[in-house]
């Protein structure tokens, strides 16, 4: 967990605070925000045969983004936008009805967000309304959805459509009746004065396949020996914290225990006390919609699918503990900023037919004004078209009136409108690239190498999340 945490920091440093070499600044305002990737569409079943014969990648970037969005409708006014025009090409001797899935990311932090007074939290501006997906020029119907997917994630071609589930997922532990308790506890009997950064932590015992346990405040987690785990919280008198045993609840429930300012080791053990003050028994679809929002553009499926991608990520085949702590929000499960969105749609092609199918998405880059001038960058991801049965030609249009300073893929021409690529076929990277309003000396040299180093960590990245924790190790 500590490399995923340190590699995922890093890819975040390069990509979204520069994409080139710059100096440290001394003033505190914040200089960089981060965008969206994008992918393009490809088929959901393995063996359709349908074949790309084209694609024409055409980026209309003529604005770059604010920053900070005052109100929703000028955060909608935003240009910035992806066209994938797909040719494709049915060589059999049968209809084909392909379900294809168009991911475009996530929501900026530079988005517009609209105040829910009733759920008391944010919703985002819904921003799709005005982008459509045509074949040969009709317009035909989408789906928007979502799933899980955290800002440090690669995209994934088999474990990100896996988790596209219609209607409530099948998992060998989670389902949407399986009950759930929750204990509240009030904490007291603290010496603050002496320990004001204390601990109270539980120890947990190892996964037995029944039950899990997740604590809502959790502020770490530690292993102990045959996969037991001491989950920790921050401690302060008064306090409420929120245990949830889901599953089987066995009685009793181990005793809680307080340490010594920022540790739970054995010997630093001081004086608190905690009384259980309320109990209360849900299902686990209760507990997975607890901060699910129906006035949202999320379904409560794709939502409760979501929860159980985000647990399973956060759970160890030997620890029954949940650490959720860096994927929530105010210590609760708000999973908005988590949330990868999908269009999902249908093609039906006769034997031998060829049509045209049109997608538009929003583009948001990352924002940089740690440099000047400013540098955006846009990553749009190209390994997921290799699940096509075949892929033909590619074109790639960035209609822009700003300067493209760095690229993942070369041979870039300047145009009227801005700069274009033409290639045989599917490259091995992705496309990721930055504009500015100038073009400074060497700029372009420091740019690619930072690229090329957040396109290796990202790929690290991928490699270290399938590493599992050893008994030794904090998790």
């Amino acid at each position: 967990m500590k490399y995923k945490r340190l590699a995922a920091l890093t890819v975040s440093f390069a990509m979204l605070f520069g994409l080139q070499t710059s100096l440290v600044s001394a003033n505190s305002a914040r200089t960089s925000w981060s965008g969206v990737d994008s992918t393009g569409s490809y088929v959901t079943d393995e063996d359709c045969p349908v074949t790309v014969e084209q694609e024409l990648l055409t980026f209309d970037l003529t604005e770059f983004p604010e920053n900070y969005y005052q109100d929703e409708a000028s955060f909608l006014d935003y240009s910035g936008k992806v066209t994938a025009q797909y040719t494709f090409y049915n060589p059999a001797d049968y209809t084909v009805t392909a379900r294809l899935a168009f991911p475009f990311g996530g929501f900026p932090d530079y988005g517009f967000e609209n105040y829910d007074e009733t759920m008391d939290t944010l919703v985002y501006a819904d921003d799709t309304q005005k982008y459509a997906i045509t074949v040969d020029g009709k317009e035909i119907d989408k789906q928007l959805r979502h799933t899980l997917f955290a800002s440090y994630e690669q995209f994934d071609p088999e474990r990100d459509p896996a988790r596209l589930q219609d209607g409530f997922a099948e998992d060998p532990f989670y389902s949407p009746e399986l009950t759930v308790t929750c204990y509240t506890f009030t904490l007291s009997g603290i010496d603050e004065e002496t320990w004001p950064a204390a601990n109270a932590a539980i120890d947990l015992p190892a996964f037995d396949g029944k039950t899990r346990y997740l604590l809502i405040e959790q502020s770490g987690g530690s292993s102990l020996s045959d996969g037991c785990c001491r989950a920790s919280v921050w401690a302060e008198n008064g306090m409420d914290i929120h245990l949830y045993v889901i599953g089987e609840n066995s009685t009793p429930l181990p005793e809680w225990q307080f340490y010594q300012d920022g540790g739970t080791e054995d010997g630093e053990e001081i004086d608190g006390t905690v009384t259980l003050t309320e109990t209360e028994t849900m299902t686990f679809q209760d507990l997975a919609l607890i901060e699910y929002n129906p006035s949202g553009t999320v379904s409560e499926s794709d939502w409760y699918n979501a929860i159980v991608a985000l647990f399973n990520e956060y759970s160890d085949d030997n620890f029954s503990f949940i650490q959720l702590a860096e994927m929530t929000t105010n210590y609760m499960l708000n999973i908005s900023s988590q949330l990868m969105r999908w269009y999902v749609y249908e093609l039906t092609l006769e034997p031998g037919q060829t049509l045209v199918n049109t997608v538009e998405a929003p583009m948001y880059p990352s924002i940089n004004l740690r440099d000047d001038p400013a540098v955006y960058g846009y990553t749009y991801l190209l390994s997921p078209a290799q699940t096509w049965a075949e892929f033909g030609d590619l074109e790639i249009v960035i209609n822009t009136p700003y300067y493209l300073t760095a690229s993942t893929l070369e041979g870039f021409e300047k145009t009227e409108t801005g700069y274009s690529l033409s290639l045989d076929g599917l490259p091995e990277g992705d496309l990721i690239f930055s504009l500015s309003t100038e073009l400074k000396a060497g700029f372009i040299i420091a740019a690619t190498v930072i690229l090329m180093i957040a396109v290796g960590l990202a790929v690290l990245i991928h490699r270290g999340k399938k590493m599992k924790n050893t008994p030794e190790e904090t998790i």
